[in-house]
């Protein structure tokens, strides 16, 4: 996301930036928002919209896998569409993950642990979860952000 907001300025310094995201791309963007903080308005960032973020993806995540509607609905989903992401990554960096744990996943907990975890370097996936939220950052967006979400989410 940095990247692509200083090539932009850099572009057109005068442009106004407007971010957006969804689900984990909304998480990815508000948690860019606070850690750029000032930052941010210096590159011509104006506002973001985010909706169905994941702030906190720790506590978050559990009713992912514990929840039976959301795992077999939304979890088995996902699951078909990252599994052949995670064998495509693998014919290309083999060796950083385990591909036959990545297929035994069930649920989005045992990829994360089973690719995630290996493939970035995190500890566990509760690592990953704890520092990939962005609730902790929000304290530190200087521009306008609007966050869209369910109760429950």
């Amino acid at each position: 996301v940095r990247w692509i907001v200083e090539k932009l300025h850099r572009e057109k310094p005068s442009r106004k930036i407007f971010l957006t995201g969804t689900s984990l791309g909304g998480n990815v963007m508000a948690k860019f928002l606070g850690e750029m903080g000032d930052k941010a308005r210096e590159l011509g960032v104006a506002g973001a919209a985010v909706a169905c973020v994941p702030l906190d993806p720790l506590s978050c995540q559990p009713k992912l896998d514990n929840d039976a509607f959301n795992r077999r609905v939304y979890s088995a989903k996902f699951l078909k569409t990252l599994i052949p992401k995670a064998e495509e990554k693998f014919r290309r960096f083999p060796g950083r993950f385990q591909l036959d744990k990545v297929l035994q996943a069930k649920s989005l907990g045992d990829f994360d642990e089973a690719f995630i975890v290996p493939a970035f370097g995190f500890k566990d996936k509760e690592d990953y979860y704890r520092q990939s939220g962005s609730k902790a950052y929000l304290k530190h967006v200087r521009v306008p952000l609007l966050v869209l979400n369910a109760r429950d989410d």
